[in-house]
């Protein structure tokens, strides 16, 4: 599977995203509707230091392209309330120093409440965000799914039309595990135990907002 070619794709979208964002400058502020917001990024995530009952190594979630769906609610001016699911479709992967590399195919999903903040520039929002929830790791190889309480912290940008705008943003989700957690992986439905506190991530995002 060619890792980059999704990368370039979400690249581009951003990119074209950037494009749509400098034509919007005028002064009039965007009428306070209800948005859906179609989404999809890229999403880097950090290796963990992990035991897997007779080993030790790291777990990680490899790198991907995730898509979403937002609907963010005007509740005040420059003031939102989100409501977001995500999903990262990939491979986690436990390298050890014993067993080597063992992985499993996943899904990642992100089931998000919280809300958005900015001021408002023109057609241009930037803005701030922060969302909670749960994230659930369901794995091919088991046959329960895992789920961890997770934080979503972000910095974007909306750029407004009359019923179309475009969204760019970055966010960094945060997955809670505590000091005694753990998550299915490996052969015959193991357990790797995590060291430290959470999983962190990375993602650049580019969406389409319909205003409804």
């Amino acid at each position: 599977m060619n890792r980059f070619g999704p990368f370039l794709a979400s690249l581009f979208i951003l990119l074209s995203g950037s494009s749509v964002l400098a034509q919007y400058s005028s002064t009039s502020s965007p009428e306070h509707r209800f948005e859906l917001i179609p989404h999809v990024g890229y999403v880097w995530t950090g290796a963990r230091s992990a035991g897997f009952e007779v080993d030790s190594g790291e777990l990680d979630i490899e790198d991907s392209v995730y898509w979403g769906i937002a609907g963010d609610f005007t509740v005040r001016p420059a003031g939102q309330v989100r409501l977001q699911y995500r999903r990262q479709d990939t491979d986690l992967v436990f390298r050890g120093r014993t067993l080597g590399k063992v992985s499993t195919d996943v899904a990642v999903e992100y089931f998000q409440v919280g809300g958005l903040a900015g001021v408002e520039r023109g057609k241009l929002f930037p803005y701030g965000s922060f969302t909670l929830g749960a994230t659930r790791f369901s794995a091919s190889d088991f046959d329960e799914d895992d789920w961890k309480f997770s934080m979503l912290l972000g910095l974007g940008v909306k750029a407004y039309g009359d019923r179309i705008g475009f969204m760019l943003q970055g966010t960094f989700p945060f997955i809670v595990i505590e000091g005694g957690g753990t998550i299915a992986v490996g052969p015959a439905g193991g357990f790797a135990t995590f060291g430290g506190y959470g999983i962190g991530q990375f993602d650049l995002t580019g969406g389409l907002i319909i205003r409804i």
